[in-house]
């Protein structure tokens, strides 16, 4: 299962490697309430495929009504909706929303190098920015430079678009509580995975339930270093077993990911640490883990449990670098 944005990414490459033109619509702004946050793409064939969305309502029945009837540039063209209070009305725009949106033709001849190498570096987990320029539409792509309280100025009649990979989502434990986690993640876009090498669990684990949740019988420590665990990649274990979470804790301490926590209470979660600190793991290093996971809210029962973790995961996961400033706008 990939994400929104790559999944519209794949979708055009395979569009242009089977030589269809398109169109690609970005949000490059929203001003006030709008449904679908800035970077969100969509894109459409002219065989009136359609992938992603910009709004899920009538701006885009507006839009590919006038794609499907050539009405748009065939150089890029940036299109604001919601300026006035009747287009407010007649796109049920909620509290004064406005939308800017650009939209690119995308040829196969032009442009498909571009989507496929773009394609392959979100597969493999990399994060990249395309530029485009907004005078000829021509594109590029490069490893972004920035940081927090570093970010790269898009140059004028430029739109700069970070994208990163999908968010990951690696479970250790595979008891009620990773089920209900992993079933409320993957409507986040989480890629999700979950790892128990003990037999009971892994035969319990409802696969027919959670088909896009990858399965791994393997010990959590080899299984960890045979994944690609990037700076997007959440690590919570769930085990409730030492043997299986400290194997975990010890791989996942010396990762990239954003996040790594361990259920227990607070008695378990000193005990916890007490043993990492045994095993020589650095003081800098046991500071990355949250233990007790998840958000402090008085939770008791698996569910519940589960909201908690998801919760404090949403909070981490808006400070990350892909997600700091996602459009740089130069357009007059």
């Amino acid at each position: 299962m990939l994400s929104g944005n790559h999944q519209v990414i794949h979708t055009l490459c395979q569009w242009l490697n089977q030589a269809t033109p398109a169109w690609l619509a970005t949000i490059l702004k929203t001003y006030g309430s709008s449904p679908r946050p800035a970077g969100s793409l969509m894109a459409y064939s002219c065989k009136r495929d359609l992938v992603g969305s910009i709004s899920g309502g009538c701006i885009e029945e507006e839009l590919l009504n006038g794609l499907a009837d050539g009405e748009a540039n065939q150089q890029p063209t940036i299109i604001r909706y919601g300026i006035s209070q009747e287009e407010q009305i007649k796109f049920m725009l909620p509290c004064g929303g406005q939308l800017k949106v650009l939209i690119e033709p995308i040829s196969p001849d032009r442009h498909r190098e571009h989507f496929c190498q773009l394609n392959k570096a979100l597969h493999r987990g990399e994060l990249i920015a395309r530029t485009i320029n907004l005078n000829n539409g021509d594109m590029e792509i490069a490893q972004p430079h920035s940081s927090p309280g570093q970010i790269p100025q898009a140059a004028s009649n430029q739109v700069q678009h970070i994208l990163g990979p999908q968010l990951k989502l690696i479970l250790i434990g595979a008891g009620q509580v990773s089920q209900i986690l992993a079933q409320m993640a993957s409507t986040l876009d989480y890629e999700i995975f979950v790892c128990d090498p003990r037999p009971q669990y892994a035969q319990n684990w409802p696969t027919s339930a959670l088909p896009n949740v990858v399965f791994s019988h393997q010990l959590p420590d080899d299984f960890l270093r045979a994944t690609n665990i990037h700076g997007a990649t959440a690590i919570v274990t769930l085990s409730h077993d030492p043997r299986v979470d400290d194997l975990a804790l010890m791989e996942a301490l010396h990762s990239e990911a954003f996040y790594i926590g361990a259920m227990g209470s607070l008695a378990s979660s000193e005990k916890r640490l007490q043993r990492l600190r045994e095993l020589d793991i650095e003081a800098d290093r046991l500071e990355k883990l949250t233990a007790p996971v998840g958000v402090a809210i008085g939770s008791k029962t698996p569910a519940e449990i589960a909201i908690s973790i998801l919760a404090d995961l949403t909070k981490q996961k808006s400070r990350l670098p892909l997600n700091y400033l996602p459009i740089q706008d130069g357009s007059q």
